[in-house]
């Protein structure tokens, strides 16, 4: 069960809501830095021809999910970046290429 207030959940009854997460409509996961991260892996991949399913390959996942992340269908996990990384021979650094100052600043990946 997910953690709401009366007045926000039409799932709410007797003092809790009653409805599975599965019921509960979530905002579109991909944003921020996972949009950055999937519009640099579409990028290099296509710069450096390379198909979905080599790279994917490369990095130890499967093309499905590489699939996903550069269709902006998937949150980025650490675990992710890694493996894109690896499978397409490029630093974390390339494929954050265009994150906001703060962002980068955050990650300490600034000369700041």
């Amino acid at each position: 069960m997910h953690q709401v207030g009366e007045m926000c959940c039409p799932h709410y009854r007797g003092g809790e809501c009653v409805a599975d997460d599965a019921d509960v409509p979530t905002r579109d996961p991909v944003d921020g830095l996972s949009l950055v991260v999937a519009a640099n892996a579409r990028s290099l991949r296509a710069r450096a021809r390379l198909r979905q399913r080599d790279v994917a390959e490369k990095a130890g996942i499967q093309a499905s999910t590489l699939s996903l992340i550069e269709g902006e269908r998937r949150r980025i996990t650490l675990d992710d970046a890694l493996a894109l990384c690896r499978g397409l021979d490029v630093g974390l650094a390339d494929l954050l290429t265009g994150a906001t100052t703060d962002d980068l600043t955050t990650l300490r990946m600034t000369g700041n």
